[in-house]
């Protein structure tokens, strides 16, 4: 009998199917981690980059040297970091006073695929324990008056009061618990006082007044007031990666309110328009519009900036563009001169290395009358023209000189805009305390 031969030409594409299976598999799962670590890279970004705006809306101040606030990540999730790889980490951010300057540094742990270098040491110097402001709500509600103050009305004609807005820190949008007191009786001449209050969740109560005049004979009731645009957390800043969209909505980390005194709540009628572009490094503006009845037009405006996110790549080594030895026969540099043996005319070669991007710290918190540095820098470090520039854009704010040094001037949020020689940009968010 004919002993069957193992290595049938069925069983050779049979096991290369299997293999082939197995290779396919092992290099999906590959580009499946490379492509989760990437996305956690940036998320450790954005996580970063909204820090800033944890510590000023939560009204936590870092004053001694050396003095640290340690950050959940779960603080940040869905009110300043809108990502649903979120739920993949657990981390904190470290925010520390060094020099006057606060600086911010993330550590996130996400599965078994990415950990940042030092999660989970111990850090030293002095912690601020602050009680967060959303846990522990101390800032009184705001209250904007509708229409005119002082308000003029006619002898014995129908008064209409035309109310009063009121957002609060925490709980946002409370202008339904708004209570008045006082009358305004248009039978007698004289001057009337008009009271509103609210309070919070947290028992935090704010009033405001408003006079109403009334006058003998005719006043114009013409509707000459504009809408009330009102911007819940007016403080926030949104500071994105690239290709990540703002979060615009009403209900947002831009959250916003229209009233008007005619006709009242008009926030659906907002018009937002966004001049930014999401897969371009910078700060961007959105402008809200809103118009009443009476066609009274309101604007307001915020910003927000784009920023790159992946990691730099280390710069690599560029060759020599006029290596030692060669075409005259010597061991000599060859110059754009006629060589003393007799060869041809070697013309000097100039090689330009642009700048591709700029490093520096992506944000900067100083007191009023602090100053610190930027330590921007371009990349790749070997590039020809390493020249910046900086401007503020808003110097009422913050100042910035030529070396990158900026100075606070006043309580606020701005950006340093910092500009390379070939028009690279990079944004730098601001706050001063």
């Amino acid at each position: 009998m004919e002993e069957e031969k193992f290595w049938t030409k069925t069983r050779i594409i049979a096991i290369a199917v299997v293999v082939g299976i197995i290779l396919i598999i092992v290099a999906s799962i590959i580009i499946h981690r490379k492509s989760m670590i990437k996305k956690y890279t940036i998320l450790e970004s954005q996580i970063n980059n909204a820090a800033p705006n944890y510590i000023s809306n939560e009204d936590i101040e870092l004053k001694e040297e050396n003095e640290y606030r340690k950050i959940p990540i779960s603080a940040l999730k869905n009110k300043y970091v809108y990502n649903s790889n979120m739920d993949d980490c657990d981390g904190y951010v470290i925010a520390k006073n060094i020099n006057n300057n606060v600086s911010y540094k993330t550590y996130i742990k996400c599965k078994k695929l990415y950990v940042t270098e030092g999660y989970g040491s111990t850090e030293t110097g002095i912690e601020n324990k602050t009680i967060a402001q959303s846990e522990n709500d101390t800032k009184a509600p705001e209250i904007k008056l509708l229409g005119a103050d002082p308000m003029t009305v006619a002898k014995d004609s129908e008064f209409v009061d035309p109310g009063a807005t009121a957002t609060d820190n925490v709980d946002k949008n409370i202008t339904k618990n708004i209570k008045v007191e006082g009358t305004v009786d248009t039978t007698k001449l004289g001057e009337y006082k008009l009271v509103y209050s609210v309070a919070d969740k947290a028992g935090n109560t704010a009033t405001k007044e408003r006079k109403v005049v009334v006058i003998e004979g005719v006043v114009e009731n013409k509707d000459v007031n504009p809408p009330v645009i009102t911007f819940t957390k007016p403080n926030s800043f949104q500071k994105l990666c690239l290709g990540q969209k703002p979060d615009l909505s009403s209900s947002g980390v831009y959250g916003f309110t229209a009233y008007d005194d005619k006709d009242g709540n008009i926030t659906n009628n907002v018009t937002v328009s966004d001049t930014g572009n999401i897969n371009k490094v910078g700060t961007y503006t959105v402008n809200y519009s809103i118009k009443d009845s009476s066609d009274n037009v309101t604007t307001a405006s915020r910003t927000y900036s784009i920023v790159d996110c992946t990691p730099q790549p280390t710069p690599q080594p560029q060759p020599n563009p006029n290596p030692s030895g060669g075409g005259n026969g010597g061991g000599g540099t060859p110059s754009s001169g006629t060589s003393s043996g007799g060869g041809t005319t070697r013309p000097e070669i100039n090689i330009t290395v642009n700048v591709t991007s700029i490093s520096s710290v992506d944000s900067l918190t100083l007191y009023v009358g602090g100053t610190g540095s930027l330590n921007a820098s371009v990349l790749p470090s070997n590039a020809t023209n390493k020249s910046l520039t900086y401007k503020s854009i808003n110097t009422g704010i913050a100042t910035v000189d030529g070396n990158g040094i900026v100075r606070g001037v006043s309580r606020g949020e701005t950006r340093i805009i910092i500009t390379s020689s070939n028009n690279i940009q990079k944004a730098v968010y601001i706050v001063v305390k």
